[in-house]
């Protein structure tokens, strides 16, 4: 097995967090936590949100929902994202979000 091998446990309210564009960014796993294998965020995005259209071009992006709604422009598509819901953006596809 690659990568590190030791385990990461952040608590509820550890981790670094970040304001960007107004909206909470919580690392709870970095590259250097999972020997470059992936990160993990914590956002919690603000009413009138919006992320502008961008892409990945190294690494996959991944989003779960646990609260609220989150319209995805995925490409030329929009969905609407509910509770529950997962959203996979592979790296070079185009896509931005904003909450109501």
């Amino acid at each position: 097995m690659t990568g590190n091998s030791k385990s990461t446990i952040v608590q509820p309210g550890q981790g670094s967090t970040y304001l960007a564009l107004g909206d909470f960014h919580t690392f709870l796993a970095v590259g250097e936590d999972t020997g470059g294998a992936y990160s993990l965020t914590e956002v919690v995005l603000q009413p009138q949100s919006m992320t502008p259209p961008h892409f990945q071009e190294q690494n996959d992006e991944a989003h779960y929902i646990l609260e609220g709604e989150v319209e995805y422009q995925l490409d030329k598509q929009t969905i609407v994202a509910v509770p529950g819901t997962f959203v996979h953006l592979p790296k070079g596809q185009s896509h931005g979000f904003k909450t109501g």
